[in-house]
């Protein structure tokens, strides 16, 4: 008995070490993060309640869905991928760049985590709006002329970018998008 004690001691700080080094930039994803890995993929294994039960993450956004709901899609070079979680962020306006939107998209496909963000923004006056998408395929942004409008007064964006590889900016990826806009804002930095 007393030899298990310190094996089972040694794999919680593993599991623990292990945790912290992810980043989960969502409060109600770290406790998935930090419960024993299922056999099912993630997507279906997070418990339902986890979400309500975290006050700081209902007070964000009170109708926060499960995961694995599908709030929206994304599609990359001709591959459709589901957005579960989004994050209407606190738009940042700074110098000549005011943005109306910054929104978060996150998901997961064969277990890798996905994210799109869009900003819905002007440049000295004029729209200039951007992408960024990672994924299986790596990271991808700084596409000049990405299309995002706003529409259904305010509540879905949808649009197209033709990102470049973020790395070596030699290759490239289109990302054609449509998703909801949560109601409440919160605060992503």
């Amino acid at each position: 008995m007393t030899t298990r004690l310190p094996l089972t001691a040694a794999a919680l700080l593993a599991a623990l070490a292990l945790t912290a080094c992810e980043a989960t930039p969502i409060a109600d994803a770290t406790a998935q993060d930090q419960a024993p890995p299922a056999a099912e993929p993630t997507a279906t294994s997070e418990d339902p309640t986890s979400a309500s039960e975290d006050p700081a993450a209902a007070s964000h956004n009170p109708a926060a869905p499960t995961t694995g709901e599908v709030l929206g899609q994304v599609m990359v070079d001709g591959i459709s991928y589901d957005i579960t979680q989004l994050r209407n962020c606190d738009p940042l306006s700074t110098g000549p760049v005011e943005r109306e939107l910054e929104l978060q998209g996150l998901g997961e496909h064969e277990g890798q985590r996905l994210q799109i963000d869009v900003y819905v923004q002007t440049l000295a006056g004029s729209p200039f709006n951007d992408v960024s998408w990672a994924g299986p395929e790596g990271v991808f942004g700084g596409a000049d002329g990405a299309e995002a409008v706003v529409s259904d007064n305010g509540t879905r964006v949808s649009g197209q970018a033709e990102l470049v590889d973020a790395l070596n900016q030699t290759d490239s990826v289109a990302v054609v998008f449509d998703l909801p806009i949560p109601t409440e804002t919160v605060a992503c930095r």
